[in-house]
Parts: C-alpha cells; sequence; structure tokens
C-alpha cells in the first residue's frame, strides 16, 4: 500500500544528516532538496577568488498516479583576481543549469588562506548528485511511487 503525502513527510527528515549539508522539505506535493555544495575564499601569492555553488532537486509528486517527476537546478558563481605579466585582472563565471543531469565532479586548490575549505591551506569538494537523489528516490520507492515516464517510454514502452 502506498504512503500517504502525511508519511512522506514525515519520513523526509531523517533523510537530512548533520554530517552532509543536504536539506530535504516538502510543501504540499511538492519535495525540494537542496544541496549548499560550496563556499570558498582563498587567497593565493598573486590573486584569489571565490567559489559558490549550490543545487537544488524539485520533485514533484501525483499522489493519484502514484508517479513523481522531477528537476534539477544547479548554478556555480566564481570570481578571480590576481596580477599577471599583463598587470591586474579581474575576471567572474557564472554557470547555471536545469534540466536532467548525471553529474560527478571534484575541485581542489591551494592558497595562503582558504575559508571555507579543508583546512587554512587546502579546498576540495565532490559533487556527485547521486548523493542527493538515491535517498530520496529510494524513498518514493518505498512508498509506492514510480518516475513518470516520458512520452516515448510511455508510447513504446
Amino acid at each position: 500500500m502506498a504512503w500517504t503525502l502525511e508519511q512522506i513527510a514525515a519520513y523526509l527528515p531523517q533523510l537530512s544528516s548533520p554530517d552532509e549539508p543536504i536539506r530535504y522539505s516538502m510543501a504540499g506535493t511538492r519535495i525540494t532538496a537542496h544541496w549548499d555544495v560550496a563556499h570558498v575564499a582563498y587567497v593565493a601569492l598573486l590573486g584569489g577568488g571565490t567559489i559558490d555553488e549550490q543545487y537544488t532537486l524539485t520533485v514533484d509528486l501525483d499522489p493519484q498516479k502514484l508517479e513523481y517527476s522531477f528537476d534539477e537546478h544547479k548554478t556555480t558563481f566564481e570570481t578571480q583576481g590576481g596580477i599577471d605579466s599583463g598587470g591586474l585582472s579581474f575576471g567572474m563565471k557564472k554557470t547555471t543549469f536545469r534540466g536532467k543531469m548525471k553529474t560527478y565532479s571534484y575541485r581542489s586548490g591551494v592558497g595562503t588562506h582558504v575559508s571555507g575549505g579543508d583546512t587554512n591551506h587546502t579546498y576540495n569538494y565532490v559533487f556527485e548528485d547521486s548523493r542527493i537523489k538515491q535517498p530520496l528516490f529510494g524513498l518514493l520507492a518505498h512508498a509506492g511511487y514510480a518516475q513518470k515516464r516520458g512520452f516515448f517510454a510511455r508510447l513504446f514502452g
């Protein structure tokens, strides 16, 4: 028997771990999972910069059909500046993705001072979307929900 929305909402806080920067919440038939992937500021010998990376997974439940659909949104904002052979330089880069993704990425760096890093001199972090998706999609499968199939899967499946 499928779980009610109330049962799913009551179980969601158990997916959030104090050791992970991932939080799950539910409002109505929408579940939002947010991962604060990285906030890093670094200073190197001749420059420095910042990295801010966020990821949000939004899941919409259809309790009538016992199906769910999802959408992903990832934003990375970076700044950097310093002194090079051409003089002073400064740059910014913002990348945004919305849709469906399967991602694994690893970033690391060294500076004379790093905040938001592993130590005062280094930072590294891993982004793997399965760390946020697997617990939630596993819960939904256990609750009796299946991922909504797309047009071609319904047509030919």
